[in-house]
């Protein structure tokens, strides 16, 4: 074999491995890529939805147990359990503490909503976007209005649209996913 053929393929041959390692990182880059914008992705959702919720959540459970504490105690054993909703629709009016603690609330309520309208894109659960959210949305609507003494229907119409119970665990289900998924992602 002359010294020409042997270059040429030498020459192929470094170029083959050559070929074959830059595609193999090109790859590897691609790949490193899109778990980074994958990170990036998953971080959004919780800082920018879903951690928020939670707080906002948690806050108003924590004040509406302080604000139904002595309501549950007081009510009939045939009647259910306190509903907010309900007695400001039927026209009781707070006063004093609850007024003021029902008055956070409702603002709990308002803050949540404009979360949800302006991070809708951030949901990433069928039962959370399409039944829990939007049940939320309808009850801090009704139950602002309520307040205001703007719902003069019979009471048992809006029994359907007290607080979704099910939102905060759905929402910690959510949060728990997304955590496991970074923590793949993380892992080598």
């Amino acid at each position: 074999m002359d010294s020409t053929i042997l270059s040429a393929v030498i020459a192929a041959v470094v170029s083959l491995v050559i070929g074959v390692i830059t595609t193999r990182y090109q790859r590897s880059m691609l790949r490193e890529k899109r778990i980074e914008d994958k990170r990036k992705e998953i971080y959004k959702k919780l800082n920018d939805f879903y951690g928020p919720m939670k707080q906002y959540l948690a806050k108003s459970y924590r004040l509406y147990e302080l604000f139904r504490v002595d309501k549950d105690a007081n009510r009939a054993e045939n009647e259910p359990r306190f509903s907010t909703l309900t007695a400001l629709i039927r026209g009781t009016q707070f006063q004093g503490d609850d007024k003021e603690i029902l008055d956070e609330i409702i603002r709990l309520g308002e803050d949540m909503e404009n979360l949800i309208l302006e991070k809708a894109g951030l949901v990433d659960d069928s039962e959370l976007g399409d039944e829990l959210l939007p049940d939320a949305l309808a009850h801090f609507f009704l139950i602002r209005i309520a307040n205001q003494g703007r719902l003069k229907k019979d009471y048992n119409s809006y029994v359907l649209h007290t607080f979704p119970n099910k939102l905060p665990e759905a929402i910690d289900r959510r949060i728990n996913q997304l955590r496991t998924e970074l923590k793949e992602l993380n892992s080598p």
